[in-house]
């Protein structure tokens, strides 16, 4: 039988090439869900009955599982139905690059709304999205931005990425695509914390939260602090001053507490989901 193979992979400081069985079975069964609902987008309710997802167990001293696409009949009366001509290599394709477009847009918007967003054309959509002063242009197909404003898809996203946002996981990428080697999608525990389901932010224009730096990328400029048991990413532009830049290596190194200044985007209950930093204070400098 003709099908469509793909894994969903958990990578990190895992013990004994082992995870919490929990949270196999939710990210598994969440994504299945996921991927339902992306299809009956994409392919329309009545092609999507005709589409059968299956999976397989894992392999020995693997954390890889295989999903298995395949079309339940071939049938004439079935076969006009597939707007991909009953290809099932190019519907499944179509189904995973449509959850990558969902992923990466949801994770560069950061919780915050796009600038605006646009028809173009009569299947195409411009969503323009600021990422620190610079423009991001991405075009979409009006199915694609229907499941960018889905419940149910977000729901379902929020679900199978959870263990990536579990205080102390060792879970540190999930990764889905048709090869072992060279994953499709690749969600971090950083892309993680946008993929939750609670949709509604504000934006605190000045912030200021003592923590201690847990991590720090110079390259792309952002880190985590943590404050309290909650760990929180933090991004910084390269007008930040040299000495407050040298302020979060220090905290990062030595594992002391700091003060970030800046604009916070919070949840609709009032927690903390990014911090943009002008400014770092160390307790010494406020004493």
């Amino acid at each position: 039988m003709d099908s469509y193979r793909f894994d969903l992979s958990f990578s990190g400081q895992l013990v004994d090439n082992s995870v919490d069985a929990f949270d196999v079975a939710n990210t598994i069964l969440a994504t299945s869900y996921a991927l339902q609902e992306i299809a009956m987008v994409k392919l329309g309710e009545e092609a999507s009955k005709n589409l059968t997802l299956n999976i397989s167990a894992f392999k020995e001293g693997s954390m890889v599982s295989e999903f298995i696409y395949h079309f339940a009949s071939l049938a004439a009366d079935i076969t006009p139905l597939l707007p991909l001509s009953g290809d099932i290599a190019k519907t499944g394709t179509t189904i995973l690059n449509s959850l990558k477009t969902y992923i990466d847009i949801k994770t560069l918007l950061k919780g915050k709304p796009p600038e605006s967003a646009k028809a173009i054309s009569d299947n195409k959509i411009e969503i323009n999205i600021n990422v620190n002063g610079d423009n991001n242009k991405i075009l979409i197909d009006y199915p694609d931005f229907n499941l960018l404003q889905s419940q149910t898809l977000a729901k379902y996203i929020a679900k199978a990425t959870q263990p990536l946002r579990k205080e102390d996981t060792p879970i540190e990428v999930i990764g889905i695509g048709p090869t072992k080697t060279q994953k499709l999608i690749n969600i971090n525990k950083e892309d993680a914390l946008y993929l939750d389901s609670k949709e509604s932010f504000q934006v605190l224009p000045e912030i200021k939260y003592k923590g201690r730096v847990t991590k720090i990328d110079s390259k792309v400029r952002s880190g985590y602090i943590n404050l309290g048991n909650r760990r929180i990413p933090f991004t910084f532009s390269s007008e930040l001053p040299i000495d407050d830049y040298f302020a979060l290596v220090e905290s990062l190194k030595r594992r002391i507490q700091i003060f970030l200044i800046g604009q916070a985007t919070m949840d609709y209950e009032g927690n903390p989901r990014s911090i943009m930093v002008r400014k770092v204070e160390s307790e010494v400098t406020l004493l």
